[in-house]
């Protein structure tokens, strides 16, 4: 055990601390290891400062100099271990989150064609196979409060669709259900923008420069939108009953935040993925250390956004 020569009351928090310097500064031996993945977690992926302050607390009570036998040794690991998880927590729940709120997940996922190149513009959604509770370390809401909301808890902007140069801008997008959509005509023409099929019909009619009121789209489901007056037009909305989801960049990634530990379907959507109903659906437990999903086949060639007769409005539209 410890010298005397420290004052009686700090043996114990001594035997403690000495080990702790070990735990922090040495590297792993095979007693050790618990201690050292505890310390790399608070070093690395939830609180480096605490880690900091924990290393510096042990240096100066170390001034002390005491020593640690054999036998010392093992009761101060022992001691430790259980010191360490209520320490653990404790920074925790100060210094990272409350104790009520979850801890935020990442994630990233990479989309590869069915010729394993990267694979940009393709929706891609997480579909929880259990009840998102916050009980389940869930942020998200899958009941929103309103249609008005502008960022939803995964931190998705609201969606806008454009019509720019003739064309649905993007040709392709994805919002969560029970919230809402804008349609913006960029042109200097009219559009008459409409949808016929899928869970929200509508018909709105902009003239040029003109923005639409929100559209609420209560129900998930493929939204096909066209134009009454350029019937090339064509663009595509996916309504999603999850707040899991995304659009592959250039490079063919995406990251989703705050997903709770759990089953998935992972859904691959895009309007020219001839599948049923346009989509490839595979089984995991996420969140991983990275998800690769490649596309089963290749997605047939986009339509031509463009007028076979040249003309801009018809006069008195």
């Amino acid at each position: 055990m410890l010298n005397d020569g420290i004052p009686a009351w700090l043996k114990a928090d001594v035997e403690l601390v000495y080990i702790g310097e070990m735990m922090l500064e040495l590297p792993p031996v095979p007693a050790m290891q618990p201690l050292n993945l505890l310390a790399t977690q608070l070093r690395q992926d939830n609180c480096p400062s605490a880690a900091h302050r924990i290393t510096h607390s042990i240096k100066q009570t170390l001034s002390f100099h005491g020593r640690i036998d054999g036998l010392g040794l093992g009761f101060a690991v022992f001691q430790l271990l259980a010191w360490s998880c209520l320490g653990a927590a404790l920074v925790m729940s100060l210094e990272v989150k409350a104790a009520d709120e979850p801890l935020s997940q990442v994630q990233n996922i990479q989309l590869l064609s069915s010729d394993g190149k990267p694979q940009a513009g393709v929706i891609v959604y997480l579909q929880p196979q259990f009840s998102l509770t916050k009980s389940r370390g869930s942020a998200a809401d899958d009941e929103p409060q309103n249609h008005t909301k502008s960022v939803d808890v995964n931190g998705h902007n609201a969606v806008e669709v454009h019509q720019n140069d003739k064309q649905f801008t993007p040709y392709i997008s994805v919002v969560q259900s029970k919230r809402t959509v804008s349609f913006v005509n960029d042109d200097n023409i009219t559009h008459h923008i409409y949808s016929a099929l899928g869970p929200k019909r509508f018909s709105l009619k902009l003239r040029a420069g003109q923005k639409s009121d929100a559209l609420a789209f209560d129900d998930a489901g493929h939204v096909s939108m066209g134009c009454n007056i350029h019937d090339w037009m064509s663009g595509h909305l996916l309504v999603v009953d999850t707040p899991f989801y995304g659009i592959s960049d250039r490079q063919g990634q995406l990251s989703i935040k705050n997903l709770p530990q759990g089953d998935y379907q992972v859904v691959i959507w895009h309007p020219q993925l001839a599948l049923s109903e346009q989509r490839q659906i595979e089984a995991h437990t996420l969140p991983k250390a990275g998800l690769t999903l490649t596309l089963s086949q290749a997605l047939a060639p986009l339509p031509e956004q463009k007028s076979l007769d040249d003309f801009d409005f018809l006069e008195g539209y």
